[in-house]
């Protein structure tokens, strides 16, 4: 049956699963519908629980709440691995509203005090000439938005999108505010609506590990774009398809890209193994917890490794992941740590995980690309042996 619907609801129209017209979905939310494995044998107890949830109001539910669901699906040795933490929307406005939306909205007051210069000016005019005075004024307004709308922000660790998410929220209300000035300086709603622009996902990209996570952040951003639209507009002014495969939010490493991984052997070609750092067994003396030889993993060689490459961006936000520099090799293997300190080799040994990012963001603001980036402050920053490098880093960067 869930079959039958969400195929029903990728296509749009009369839905034999529920035996009503859907509206078209399409996007990739519900591709693959007919495909084994999409869906899942849920037990009668699962189904019941759907069946409740399905019955609540879902309408004003807060988009940001996903990431602490997925947090709490993942297993703690992959959340370890992946240094996955759902970051509040308190910490997460902390550094959206100082690197995106104040400079912004700064932008945003030079536009406005343009725009009412010459409202005053139109004041003291009449007729033609009064009109095309206030067409400066509202072409004053209509370039703040165009910048608006084509603004670009990344995060590239975008875990469940809860960056990308707030920081759409905070641009559409300032394009709300766009408008209604626009309306008051008399342009007419029609004209409004066919001009063609406007804040859009489009904008907002994201980079993650995480398969599910991906998924997420994507279902995260149009939850959010569409509360928005319906909250605005109402929900008869909803078009098809509901929602768009933009590919704003990649699934794969933002740090380290390569051809392909393949298994590491020695020069017998036996395949080289490591302890999977997360098994256990009892010492035989002591009773204490020791490392199991017995679990092993194997070990990758990556060809051709590169630093990984970011799209073009306006500003770059985010909470990347943490994983201190000593438990690296634990974490993702010695192939992935040695070719990744080899990959980078302005980046000290010393250095956490997180400060990958941070040297590639600081990169980008260097040469001029971004114009802001921001994101978690990492304790590596605070120690003797990579605070003078982070200061070097990002010395004259905003």
């Amino acid at each position: 049956m869930l079959k039958i619907f969400w195929a029903g609801m990728d296509a749009g129209g009369f839905n034999a699963a529920i035996a009503a017209d859907v509206l078209r979905f399409n996007g990739k939310l519900f591709k693959g519908a007919a495909a084994d494995g999409y869906v899942l044998a849920l037990s009668t107890a699962q189904i019941d629980g759907l069946l409740r949830a399905a019955r609540a109001n879902w309408t004003e539910v807060e988009p940001a709440i996903f990431g602490t669901l997925l947090e709490r699906a993942l297993d703690p040795t992959e959340r370890h691995a992946l240094g996955a933490h759902y970051t509040p929307r308190a910490y997460v406005e902390r550094l959206v509203l100082p690197t995106v939306v104040e400079p912004l909205r700064a932008d945003w007051a030079n536009a406005q005090a343009a725009a009412v210069v010459l409202a005053r000016e139109a004041d003291e005019l009449d007729g033609k000439k009064r009109e095309a005075k206030l067409e400066e004024a509202r072409a004053e307004i209509r370039r703040f938005h165009h910048q608006l709308c084509t603004t670009r922000v990344l995060d590239p660790a975008c875990g469940s999108g809860n960056f990308l998410y707030v920081t759409l929220e905070h641009l559409k209300r300032l394009e709300g505010e766009v408008m209604n000035q626009l309306e008051a300086l008399g342009q007419t709603q029609e004209r409004l609506g066919l001009e063609g622009e406007t804040v859009t996902l489009q904008q907002l990209r994201g980079i993650e590990l995480n398969e599910r996570a991906a998924a997420l952040a994507e279902l995260v951003l149009w939850i959010g774009w569409l509360q928005w639209h319906v909250r605005t507009r109402g929900l008869a002014s909803v078009a098809e398809p509901v929602v768009h495969d933009y590919g704003n939010i990649e699934h794969r490493d933002a740090v380290l890209a390569y051809d392909r991984a393949e298994l590491a052997t020695d020069e017998s070609g036996q395949v080289i193994t490591r302890w999977d750092g997360t098994t256990f067994k009892k010492h035989p003396v002591t009773g204490e917890d020791v490392p199991d030889e017995a679990a092993q993993v194997p070990q990758w060689r990556y060809v051709n490794p590169r630093p990984a490459e970011w799209p073009a961006a306006d500003f770059i936000v985010g909470n990347p992941p943490f994983i201190g520099a000593k438990f690296l090799r634990d974490a993702l293997g010695d192939g992935y740590a040695q070719t990744l300190r080899a990959t980078w080799p302005d980046v000290p040994e010393s250095a956490d995980f997180v400060m990958y990012w941070w040297h590639h963001a600081a990169w980008l603001v260097r040469a001029g690309r971004p114009g802001a980036s921001a994101s978690s402050p990492p304790t590596a920053c605070a120690r003797p042996s990579t605070g003078a490098w982070c200061r070097r880093r990002w010395t004259g960067c905003r």
